[in-house]
């Protein structure tokens, strides 16, 4: 049978670190909520390490163009929609 991979939620994974912030039984916790004691273990071992509760980009292609140049290339092609991409570049 398959394993299913299931992501944490951000409120789960805060909820997990108060607990161990409070001095409590995190894996409780964890175990309410329905998160496996390894993923609550690594979770814990993350906010220990780097002080971050976030979980870390998943992979994913990265932005070829920022956010100001395509907005420059949306100014240029609504003055002159007929521009090429020659022109644009």
């Amino acid at each position: 049978m398959p394993r299913r991979h299931r992501i944490t939620s951000a409120t789960d994974r805060e909820r997990i670190i108060e607990a161990y912030r409070a001095k409590q039984d995190f894996l409780v916790v964890a175990a309410a909520l329905g998160v496996q004691r390894t993923t609550a273990y690594s979770i814990v071992r993350v906010y220990q390490r780097e002080n971050r509760v976030e979980a870390a980009h998943a992979g994913g292609r990265h932005k070829i163009i920022d956010n100001e140049t395509l907005d420059l290339i949306v100014m240029l092609l609504e003055a002159n929609p007929m521009m090429t991409l020659r022109e644009i570049k």
